[in-house]
């Protein structure tokens, strides 16, 4: 069966086409556009037109694709920015005219799917998987290849950024954000069972921190947590501008990526680890898993 899975995010959406068939998945293309559903959306949880409009026009564009490719079923999940919208209508009733069903999955689901995707493509029995997103963070503690907790914070790249880094430019916008979330981090008491584990990081903000290391879209990219917070470093001390200029980056995401980095930079220290694995497969590769199981 082939079959297109759409990742609707905060930040972005993304569609994966695979073919699955007795229990294997073969994905054959990947597909990501930058839309940032959440813009503005804390203020009044309400939807606004110009991300609704880019969102819309995304989908749109990945539901030619995957009739391109002949998919037999398109699976579409959506998570933090619909979940709290009140006018979810705004994404849900101009898909269902595309005739896409869009599920709005929950937290928790979330971060089962992300489970799912990494133990199904990468060798690690324990690790913590963090998923950084655009309004929210999983974060799943794994121990021989059991979930020993797993959470869905409520902020992500893009959330903290337009609520604790005001001023970008400076040398140290980057202080109230991490001292927050270090906070936040300390209370989850199940990260005590995984001190020194490896961190799996999924998402935009991971792929970021691989391709300044010089990684070239591998499924698994391996760093030492050392070298990844020294990229952090470097470029959470950098205005808008030197990012824009100096670092491999997306422009869509250059002025958020120091809330992405910032999350991920607390988290690594939190859970003291040493190696860290950028990887590419997670919630729509979960997805395809559990299809093909």
């Amino acid at each position: 069966m082939r079959v297109a899975v759409i990742d609707l995010g905060s930040n972005a959406v993304r569609m994966s086409i695979a073919d699955v068939k007795d229990g294997k998945i073969e994905i054959l293309k990947r597909y990501r556009e930058n839309v940032r559903l959440s813009e503005n959306l804390n203020c009044d949880m309400m939807l606004k037109p110009a991300p609704v409009a880019r969102t819309l026009d995304a989908l749109r564009l990945f539901k030619n694709y995957a009739d391109s490719f002949n998919t037999e079923k398109i699976v579409a999940v959506a998570t933090a920015a619909m979940r709290m919208a009140k006018n979810k209508e705004e994404i849900t009733k101009p898909l269902l005219e595309m005739g896409i069903s869009l599920n709005i999955i929950d937290g928790l689901e979330e971060a089962r799917y992300d489970f799912l995707g990494v133990m199904y493509t990468l060798a690690v029995n324990s690790c913590v998987i963090m998923d950084i997103g655009g309004a929210s963070t999983e974060i799943i503690a794994v121990c021989d290849g059991e979930i020993k907790g797993m959470i869905s914070m409520p902020f992500g790249a893009v959330s903290i950024t337009e609520n604790y880094i005001k001023n970008y430019d400076e040398t140290d916008c980057t202080e109230k954000a991490y001292l927050y979330l270090k906070e936040e981090f300390k209370k989850l008491d199940f990260l005590n069972n995984v001190k020194g584990v490896p961190v799996v990081a999924l998402g935009g903000t991971a792929s970021v921190v691989a391709k300044i290391d010089g990684g070239k879209d591998e499924d698994s990219y391996r760093l030492t947590a050392n070298r990844t917070k020294e990229i952090i470093n470097y470029v959470n001390n950098m205005p808008l501008q030197n990012i824009l200029k100096n670092v491999i980056i997306e422009k869509k995401r250059a002025d958020i990526i120091k809330g992405g980095f910032t999350i991920a930079k607390a988290l690594i220290e939190c859970v003291n680890s040493k190696e860290i694995f950028v990887n590419r497969s997670g919630l729509r590769e979960g997805i395809l898993y559990e299809l093909a199981r």
